[in-house]
């Protein structure tokens, strides 16, 4: 079955954009597709929302600890912890974070980096393609662009949702703007 990662910034403030987000999840599982994400308020969640309304048993879900967020968990969903990430995930974590082993990332955030590789590329078989909403203001797009990073380390397209575009690593990392 074919996979897609849906990821995205946290703060969505527009309620169209947030419907937008949730038909988004929605059509990917009612085209057969596994979503895959990693729970964070904001964009996952809705994107997880719409799909496990329509099939939840499609929604993988990359968690960086046990209980977080746990209650937007639904019956049916696919639950993966960092704790459980083969040796590849961390290297593609490591990979896309500058400083990873120079101690510039703190052992607190690197499961929440884990689990963004793991979203990726899931169980050794990455997902066909990234639909992103990144943080453009914030550094490096944030968690969504650590994601983005791995796709590009994969060759995995990515679809920039809110600009309608593919993003091309060629010309360059995220910065912020």
């Amino acid at each position: 079955m074919t996979a897609v990662a849906c990821i995205g910034r946290r703060e969505v403030p527009l309620h169209s954009m947030r419907t937008y987000l949730e038909s988004l999840g929605a059509l990917q599982a009612e085209r057969g597709l596994i979503v895959s994400t990693g729970n964070a308020p904001g964009s996952d969640q809705l994107f997880a929302l719409g799909a496990s309304a329509v099939a939840p048993e499609h929604v993988e879900l990359y968690l960086p600890w046990p209980n977080f967020e746990r209650r937007c968990v639904v019956d049916g969903n696919k639950v993966w912890l960092a704790s459980q990430a083969l040796d590849k995930h961390v290297e593609l974590a490591a990979a896309a974070t500058p400083g990873w082993e120079h101690g510039g990332v703190r052992d607190t955030v690197k499961p929440l980096m884990i689990r963004n590789a793991m979203i990726v590329l899931r169980w050794n078989e990455p997902v066909d393609l990234v639909l992103a909403y990144p943080s453009y203001h914030k550094r490096g797009w944030s968690g969504t662009g650590h994601a983005m990073r791995v796709a590009a380390q994969l060759g995995v397209p990515v679809w920039l949702i809110d600009r309608q575009i593919f993003w091309n690593p060629a010309e360059g990392q995220p910065i912020s703007e």
